[in-house]
């Protein structure tokens, strides 16, 4: 929680240790965006971009009941590191698309915007809106809300 604060996160959600424990990846609810912090420089930096970002089309459906598209307006909320570390893999609760990103990359503090990005991969979209992605031993799971 105090590194939440630090960088001023307000909806902290979930987060994964990068390479060697020296990065974590945390998702920031708030604004949509992945912050990674970097333990050893005692630095932190963000990434977000239409991705990590809300798809307002999206409307819930969850045990039968509608929700709309105004209820769960949350961007960014998922996020993962996949057993080998090589992917960061991040969702919008409000939307179905899974995305993923190389973590060497994103925890690198001099990648630009367009580094990160152009090693972006859509995963693919699943059937039902996700608390986000969390892996155990070899396995990506995408759990439902």
């Amino acid at each position: 929680k105090a590194i939440s604060q630090r960088l001023g996160i307000s909806h902290r959600r979930d987060g994964s240790c990068g390479a060697l424990k020296r990065s974590a990846f945390i998702s920031d609810a708030r604004t949509g965006a992945i912050v990674v912090y970097d333990r050893l420089g005692r630095s932190a930096w963000r990434f977000a971009d239409a991705t990590t970002a809300a798809d307002p089309s999206f409307a819930f459906m969850i045990e039968g009941v509608a929700y709309g598209n105004a209820t769960f307006t949350t961007p960014a909320d998922g996020i993962a590191l996949l057993p080998d570390r090589s992917r960061v893999v991040y969702c919008a609760l409000q939307g179905d698309l899974l995305w993923s990103v190389e973590a060497a990359v994103l925890g690198d503090a001099t990648s630009s915007q367009a580094e990160v990005q152009a090693t972006q991969q859509l995963l693919g979209a699943y059937a039902k809106p996700s608390s986000g992605p969390c892996t155990s031993g070899l396995r990506l799971f995408v759990p439902s809300v």
